[in-house]
């Protein structure tokens, strides 16, 4: 399991490390190594923010300050648990405002820590993964499958169809497209050049397929009601 803390007191950071290291030697044999990063700056986390699985935050004297910096890794697609860690400022008051947020007090207790760690590993067994597109603008998105309604593949470039709406387009073929979605049983290859999420299916009909979007995929040649597997 990976965890950051992101801290602009360098001495809180450097012993709440020194603790989580700890915590990690206690259950090396229960829920494995606790791997630990420790930043001063929410631009250096939000660089690679979806690799952790728990996230340890108190900062009261760089922008973004602490509320702030737990919005910013929500909106950058983080589901993992945030705990503000407070002292200076009173970051219970945004309890209900985030989802999965947790507070925990400064001076740190071994116990509150360790139930934080218990609590992101539960969640982690839990958690569907999401998979993750970096579209032609640079951009990674992070969605889950059941967003995923179907994707074109042309020649060079897929284009993937999400549920609210959006469109991610990335370099890439049905070869790749297929990679992005291996081992989940519900997406279908139609027609060589679509992969469905079936679950998004309304009708199949004799030359097309009707989805829930409201997209009618249309068959090039012969179609039988059948579909390629992936396997």
């Amino acid at each position: 399991m990976h965890i950051a803390i992101c801290d602009d007191n360098i001495v809180d950071r450097n012993r709440l490390e020194k603790l989580l290291n700890r915590e990690s030697d206690t259950r090396i044999k229960t829920t494995g190594v606790l791997t630990i990063d420790a930043f001063g700056s929410m631009e250096s986390l939000l660089k690679t923010p979806m690799l952790y699985d728990l996230f340890f935050l108190d900062r009261t004297t760089q922008a973004p300050l602490g509320g702030e910096a737990a919005a910013m890794l929500r909106a950058a697609g983080v589901v993992a648990p945030i705990v503000m860690c407070c002292s200076a400022i009173p970051y219970r008051n945004l309890e209900g405002t985030i989802p999965n947020l947790f507070f925990i007090d400064k001076p740190f207790v071994p116990g509150d820590l360790s139930g934080m760690v218990t609590i992101a590993y539960e969640q982690l067994q839990s958690r569907i993964p999401r998979l993750e597109f970096r579209s032609n603008d640079g951009t990674t998105h992070y969605i889950l499958p059941d967003e995923w309604v179907y994707a074109f593949s042309g020649e060079y470039e897929m284009q993937i169809m999400l549920a609210d709406g959006r469109t991610i387009a990335q370099q890439g073929n049905m070869p790749a497209l297929e990679s992005l979605v291996e081992d989940r049983c519900e997406f279908i290859v139609f027609d060589r050049k679509y992969l469905i999420n079936r679950k998004h299916i309304l009708e199949i009909r004799k030359k097309s397929i009707l989805l829930d979007n409201g997209t009618e995929l249309h068959a090039s040649g012969f179609f039988s009601g059948l579909f390629t597997s992936r396997k």
